[in-house]
């Protein structure tokens, strides 16, 4: 439920428990799962409307509806019975959810096999609604329009549209699970550390409000009662859009990374002062890194482009080809939701001619079948700005390449630390050009940090020569597909004695690593490296020099 990055893979847990077609016995759960899940029902029968039909409304009928995803609709008891072989089967082999998906927990699948075993009783009505002010045109409409609907939208790339009352209405279970455990609308940073801009969590007035609502039975009220919401995107007037050169089709499912490139048509130099992604395939599209390659790196990208035989190269981790660590301009991060817009006043990238721009593109077709893609980039130049603004990277450099950050298998709490200051970086990606010298203050605007699937935290921390200690973004549950740069309300400035503190956590036990072609890997030695199975421990920073 965002605005931004509605990836699949979250909803998951509510659109993909059953894609049935098998038939099976009953089966009855066993274990501690199962024995504290009938101790929590005191010893009474199991029904659908006291004990399962909330479990099944917010892990199934998203998909399993009239007009679903899925191939049947799960949204009565009615159809729940007629399938309730099948439910068991599945879930006794655990073949649903499916591989790489978030699975139900001991208790929610002792709870269902409970249930079953006993004969799915329907049991007697519910509890019923309780009484809310709230209505959907009156009050709540405002915030999924908001919040939600530019992915949940027919043609984006969330798997059902929530952009009208009963798009809403029949997953309104789901919503209440996604808002309750804060997994939608998507925001990793942590709050009350220094201020973010386009900040999309919910309010607690808004969260209250939606809860309300839902808890009262989602009551549509009076269209003429809606108002629309007024927060609105500052407008660009685009003058420039380029495209990838050719198109692509993804060849790897249901994710893959790839790097495009677009030849750069201005012979003079510009700066660019605003930016944003026009997806093709909008239903594969799920986000986009783009970055500047220089005159001077082309040899290291051409080489690569098309050397596998297909449109560009590979690249689960950074842009570039596996190996080569080249100097990050970044341009431009973006996902579904982001409207794009100016960078901060007054600052801009710069772009000579003769470059190429890197889209690092990941396509994910778990919902749609593969297509075709040539997305393109709008942009907004300029001749002049204020300040420069280049991207400086923050890392150890002992992790690359020789193996100083070691993930051991099967360790699934594995910490890497680094403090020290920015004179290197500043130094390698040629800073001086833009104004930003190692030994004078410098404006910080932005942090974008990156690790790779295996994942669990990062955190990067301004620690002022006096002692001061100042949380810059600090992202406690790491989620690959939900990447960011993160944008700070006001520019901060750097002092030469300052230093910063870059901390990433790993979890490398079985449950935790990724599927490759349809298979769960086993727990391997990791450390840092471009690959896919490799691990990174990177921030990325928009300075410039102080205005």
């Amino acid at each position: 439920m965002s605005p931004m990055r509605c990836q699949f893979r979250h909803w998951v847990v509510v659109a993909a428990l059953f894609s049935l077609s098998a038939c099976g016995g009953g089966g009855s759960g066993s274990g501690d799962a199962s024995s504290s899940v009938n101790a929590a029902s005191g010893g009474a029968q199991l029904t659908y409307q006291s004990h399962t039909r909330d479990l099944i409304d917010s892990r199934c009928v998203t998909c399993h509806r009239e007009g679903g995803q899925a191939p049947f609709s799960l949204a009565s008891y009615t159809e729940v019975a007629a399938k309730k072989s099948a439910i068991a089967y599945t879930l006794e082999t655990g073949t649903m959810p499916k591989p790489g998906f978030a699975p139900l927990s001991d208790a929610e699948r002792a709870l269902l096999l409970d249930w079953l075993a006993e004969g799915a009783p329907r049991g007697e009505g519910g509890p019923a609604p309780a009484a809310t002010p709230y209505t959907y045109y009156g009050h709540t409409k405002s915030i999924i329009d908001a919040r939600c609907a530019s992915c949940h939208s027919p043609g984006e790339i969330a798997p059902f549209s929530l952009n009208d009352y009963a798009g809403v209405y029949a997953v309104r279970s789901a919503i209440v699970h996604q808002v309750e455990s804060g997994a939608m609308p998507p925001w990793p940073p942590t709050k009350h550390y220094v201020p973010l801009k386009n900040d999309r969590s919910l309010s607690g007035e808004e969260r209250a409000v939606l809860l309300s609502w839902l808890g009262g039975g989602a009551p549509a009220g009076d269209p003429s009662t809606f108002v629309a919401s007024q927060a609105e995107a500052a407008q660009v007037d685009y003058n420039l859009r380029v495209q990838i050169n050719e198109p692509y089709t993804p060849a790897e499912q249901p994710d893959e990374y790839r790097c495009l490139l677009i030849d750069w048509p201005l012979d003079e130099t510009v700066y660019v002062d605003a930016v944003t992604v026009v997806p093709d395939a909008k239903a594969q599209v799920h986000h986009v890194f783009a970055v500047i390659a220089d005159p001077e790196v082309l040899p290291i990208i051409e080489a690569a482009d098309g050397a596998d035989g297909r449109p560009g190269f590979p690249c689960l981790g950074a842009p570039s080809p596996e190996g080569a660590l080249l100097p990050p301009r970044t341009l431009s991060v973006w996902a579904p939701g982001i409207s794009g817009g100016y960078l901060p006043e007054g600052t801009g990238v710069r772009v000579e001619p003769g470059s190429k721009i890197i889209m690092q593109m990941h396509y994910n077709t778990i919902n749609t079948a593969p297509v075709p893609d040539q997305s393109s980039l709008d942009i907004h130049y300029v001749s002049a700005v204020e300040r420069e603004a280049v991207t400086i990277f923050f890392l150890d450099l002992d992790w690359y390449p020789s193996g100083g950050m070691p993930i051991p298998a099967n360790d699934p709490n594995v910490t890497a630390q680094y403090t020290g200051n920015f004179r290197w970086p500043m130094r390698f990606v040629g800073a001086e050009f833009a104004g930003v010298m190692p030994d004078e203050p410098f404006a910080l605007h932005s942090a974008f940090m990156h690790q790779h699937v295996l994942g669990k935290s990062t955190s990067i921390e301004l620690l002022r020569e006096d002692g001061t200690e100042i949380m810059l973004v600090d992202i406690r549950g790491w989620d690959f597909d939900w990447q960011d740069e993160y944008f700070f309300e006001e520019e901060i400035i750097v002092y030469p004695g300052d230093q910063f503190r870059l901390t990433c956590t790993w979890d490398n036990s079985a449950p935790n690593q990724q599927f490759i072609d349809g298979k769960q890997i086993e727990p391997q030695y990791t450390e840092f490296g471009e690959g896919t199975t490799d691990e990174m421990c990177v921030n990325y920073f928009y300075v410039t020099r102080v205005d």
